[in-house]
């Protein structure tokens, strides 16, 4: 359970454009850049081979009951009834007067209000500008801070009314929700920091990376696997993606001289794929603790069991990678990539059963 949480969370999130992670994609490119954040962090979504590998992983887990490492021997247990370690539960307070629509309508409510605002923002009330052009002209930060404050306003008319929370409570949980974010605004915040010392005005090392690369000869092909795996490294020893790509974008835009092209498309995705990845398997990410804690099983053991499915969709990510970049058509490397996984899926479970 542990493990389907926590490949579902960050995965689903930097493949999502009506999300928070596309702001901060776009808040991370440096400043004076002639590429449009959103509109980068749009053409992205497809080639994240790390997000949609992982999450095809666990539909092929669930589907065919693969269990391989560590986590075949917690199964087998749990099946047994023993050596099962989990954390004691919190006994809560049920909530009878909720119902499931009070969960659904605040999903719909924020993707509606965030498209709305991003309209809004891009001009197309106007009456002038066309849909697809108001989105690409639009200000994503602004139109998603838009959408939760509206959203904000619609769940409080939603609850408070039917007394389903109190108006105490409903202010409680805004301070609660602030609170939850304070660390994540650090990280992000810190990240800004380390990113624009290391920016043309100080360090330069998007120069200095852009100046290996044209003294060496390094060919832009290798950008992609090379950016995954630095941004894994990266994410995995900080535990968060929203720093690993604060601090990578930057530089990726440097390499690639401030152009965007399919192979900076590529390697963009790669850097946002890789900071999921990182994050995704690091014992110290919150996502990771978050999940372990939500599933109620011990943090460690969700770390070593998750870890192997975590390195196999990796190993798989920088193969699809390299093939996409030669071939300079990101459908390749998404094909090579549902194969390959389809064919170790089939030989762990023939290998294991």
């Amino acid at each position: 359970m542990a493990y389907i949480i926590d490949s579902t969370a960050a995965p689903v999130c930097i493949i999502a454009p009506i999300s928070s992670w596309a702001a901060a994609v776009s808040s991370s490119l440096p400043e004076g850049s002639s590429i449009d954040g959103f509109q980068l962090f749009m053409k992205s979504i497809f080639c994240n081979y790390y997000s949609w590998f992982s999450l095809i992983m666990v539909f092929l887990v669930i589907v065919f009951t693969v269990d391989f490492g560590k986590m075949k021997k917690y199964e087998k247990a749990a099946n047994q009834g023993t050596y099962i370690y989990t954390k004691d539960t919190v006994e809560e307070t049920e909530n009878t007067k909720g119902k499931v629509i009070d969960l659904i309508l605040p999903v719909v409510a924020i993707i509606v209000f965030s498209i709305i605002s991003m309209l809004y923002t891009g001009g197309f009330f106007d009456g002038r500008i066309p849909l697809v052009d108001a989105f690409a002209n639009c200000d994503a930060i602004t139109g998603l801070a838009m959408g939760a404050g509206y959203t904000v306003i619609f769940v409080a008319l939603l609850y408070i009314p039917r007394k389903i929370v109190t108006p105490k409570q409903f202010l409680d949980g805004l301070v609660e929700g602030f609170i939850h974010m304070v660390p994540a605004t650090l990280i992000l915040t810190f990240a800004w920091t380390l990113s624009g010392i290391c920016g043309a005005d100080y360090l330069n090392a998007g120069g200095f990376v852009a100046g290996l690369v044209s003294k060496y000869n390094i060919s832009l092909i290798l950008m992609p696997a090379i950016f995954f795996i630095i941004a894994l490294l990266l994410a995995f020893s900080t535990g968060t993606s929203w720093g690993t790509f604060a601090i990578l974008l930057p530089i990726t835009v440097s390499v690639f001289n401030d152009v965007e092209s399919s192979l900076m498309v590529m390697t963009t995705a790669a850097v946002l794929g890789g900071s999921v990845c990182g994050d995704h398997i690091s014992p110290i990410s919150d996502t990771t603790i978050l999940s372990s804690t939500g599933a109620g099983c011990e943090h460690i053991n969700h770390v070593s069991t998750q870890l192997q499915y975590g390195v196999i969709v990796a190993i798989v990510t920088v193969i699809a990678y390299l093939i996409s970049a030669i071939t300079n058509k990101p459908v390749t490397g998404m094909g090579f990539g549902i194969i390959a996984l389809l064919i170790i899926t089939f030989s762990l479970r023939n290998r294991t059963s």
